[in-house]
């Protein structure tokens, strides 16, 4: 009777999503246009992700009373002494318990608190989030509660003379008595093209109007020239790690969402290389793995690649099968790149110093032409589900769904490759 339900829920979805017209496919970016508009679809019918749509509204309601934040908000300004610059603070960097006037020293793994809440990051990076929220809320049920507060935070943070942005990010994660900013701190950054997508979700609306579409566009025209054509950009387009990876996100995302295809593509196309440095033939990434914290880095970096993958599958470019000396990235996924559901023991580079605060689910759908429905996983665009980090992964792998869960990686010598990544049939 259950394969019988879900046969006919897949013949439903098929012919929901043959009768998709182009028309009816939101501009987004990050989040599938095709797979949005199905939902929404299906959602109509009376099928659809119900319970995800609901955990959707319930953290869109308690954003309703966000109160909208802005660059102006920190205690004191930059180096350039102008509130309206972007100012974020190195996250690992302590005090020289030896010399307080000295340069701040690295500690990896040990976030310093304090010293990021002395900046802007904080407040951004939960804005854009609440942003891309919000429109999605209000994609799904057309509740103009959702559109009127997602403008209201956009206008105040990025449009409204006292209180926007300026366009670049050349004070990002200073580090205190050392250097006033770095090309790192574009990391904090990449939530701005699903916030462009919650906002590409409401146009059209008496909140979000062509004249604040115009605005938006002219702002990230110039965050876009400032990320490439920046001594700060240009360092972290080479990072050969993570940092390059999201760099590469935004730079793509960014091209898209200004109609700069060929540029886009020309990115996408760029990032073959990437994958074969970065990911070795049984799976592993060597620069992630070297970080106090492997297992969260390897994730991470394996979620900007995945997103790459799906922006350049919409672009006829296939990067999930693209292999060079490394292996594949839909591989790599599948038996080094993806963290295993297995409950092995840590394998000898887990070397975090105390326990991993497990952050609340977040599903993505990859890559969306071999999703496979299934009971636990509906099939919901990517969004996040309380918070951008990542907590639990819905990865469509060679026809099948394998969980990554919070354990090891499939690697670990205590695991073999293929056991280790479960399966659901």
């Amino acid at each position: 009777m259950k394969l019988l339900h879900w046969a006919v829920g897949g013949l439903l979805g098929a012919i929901l999503c043959a009768n998709l017209r182009a028309a009816d496919l939101p501009q987004t970016i990050m989040d599938d246009p095709v797979l949005l508009a199905k939902t929404k679809q299906e959602l109509a019918a009376g099928n659809g992700p119900r319970q995800a749509i609901a955990n959707l509204k319930h953290d869109a309601d308690r954003l309703l009373d966000l109160k909208p934040a802005s660059v102006m908000n920190k205690a004191k300004p930059g180096p350039s002494g102008d509130k309206h610059d972007y100012v974020s603070y190195a996250p690992y960097f302590w005090p020289d318990p030896n010399n307080p006037s000295a340069p701040y020293i690295r500690k990896d793994g040990h976030r310093n608190a304090d010293l990021v809440a002395n900046g802007d990051a904080p407040a951004y990076e939960r804005t854009l989030s609440a942003i891309h929220t919000l429109g999605l809320a209000y994609y799904y049920t057309g509740d103009d509660r959702y559109a009127q507060q997602a403008a209201k935070l956009a206008r105040t943070w990025f449009l409204a003379p006292a209180t926007a942005m300026n366009p670049n990010f050349k004070f990002a994660q200073a580090v205190p008595n050392s250097v006033s900013g770095r090309g790192t701190g574009l990391i904090e950054d990449r939530g701005l093209v699903g916030c462009l997508d919650g906002l590409t979700l409401i146009a059209g609306t008496k909140y979000w109007t062509p004249d604040d579409d115009r605005q938006m566009h002219a702002w990230v025209e110039k965050f876009d020239v400032w990320i490439t054509t920046s001594d700060e950009g240009l360092a972290e387009k080479a990072a050969k790690n993570n940092h390059g990876s999201w760099y590469a996100v935004q730079e793509t995302g960014l091209y898209l969402y200004l109609g700069k295809t060929e540029k886009a593509r020309d990115v996408l196309l760029a990032i073959k290389e990437r994958i074969s440095k970065q990911i070795q033939p049984d799976g592993r990434q060597p620069l992630e793995i070297a970080r106090q914290d492997g297992y969260s880095y390897s994730v991470f970096n394996a979620q900007a690649l995945v997103t790459l993958a799906q922006l350049a599958q919409r672009q006829k470019i296939d990067l999930w099968n693209y292999s060079n000396t490394s292996c594949p990235l839909r591989a790599a996924s599948k038996n080094g790149a993806t963290i295993s559901s297995s409950a092995s023991p840590p394998h000898r580079w887990f070397r975090s110093s105390s326990p991993l605060t497990r952050p609340r689910t977040t599903i993505r759908t990859v890559p969306g032409s071999i999703w496979k429905r299934t009971p636990s996983s509906p099939a919901i665009p990517s969004w996040p589900a309380r918070n951008n980090r990542i907590g639990v992964y819905a990865w469509a792998v060679a026809g099948k769904l394998a969980i990554a869960r919070s354990a090891t990686l499939c690697n670990s010598p205590r695991v073999a490759p293929e056991a280790a990544c479960t399966a659901i049939p």
